[in-house]
């Protein structure tokens, strides 16, 4: 399995609900993440990769998506964690992780209008400079829940 990273511009605020159902409908992985809970692409996948692992040794948290904001926001708590890392009425920009070329194509097909698709990633691969903090953040959740 391979994820790959898309980055959007949330044109229609009244479309985020329609898109939260789409995620949660899909067949293969795929996550919308609030680009303003993101500092980096290693980030994310550093959640990826800690959330599959953490799957894989049985988490009581049984959905991948919730387990991955999670570790992104540093939030112990499920529920404290889509609210701080997923998408909402007033998300601007949002990451996609998805596992599955076809099913982007789809989502893209069907959100045309309301998103607008932002080809260079707008934040960097790395930032070392935040790796403290952030994998502090992610250790948190390791240790509370």
């Amino acid at each position: 399995m391979s994820d790959n990273f898309f980055y959007i511009l949330l044109l229609k605020p009244d479309r985020v609900k329609d898109i939260i159902d789409f995620s949660k409908r899909s067949n293969h992985f795929f996550l919308v993440i609030d680009m303003d809970s993101i500092v980096s692409e290693m980030q994310v996948q550093v959640a990826l990769d800690r959330a599959r692992r953490r799957m894989a040794n049985n988490s009581k948290v049984r959905e991948l998506g919730p387990l991955v904001l999670m570790y992104i926001s540093g939030e112990p708590q499920v529920g404290n964690a889509i609210r701080a890392a997923g998408i909402s009425s007033q998300t601007k920009k949002a990451m996609i992780v998805c596992d599955d070329a076809k099913e982007m194509k789809k989502f893209m097909d069907e959100f045309g209008e309301a998103i607008s698709e932002i080809k260079q990633p707008p934040i960097p691969h790395d930032d070392p400079s935040r790796d403290r903090e952030i994998f502090f953040a992610m250790s948190n959740v390791d240790f509370q829940s």
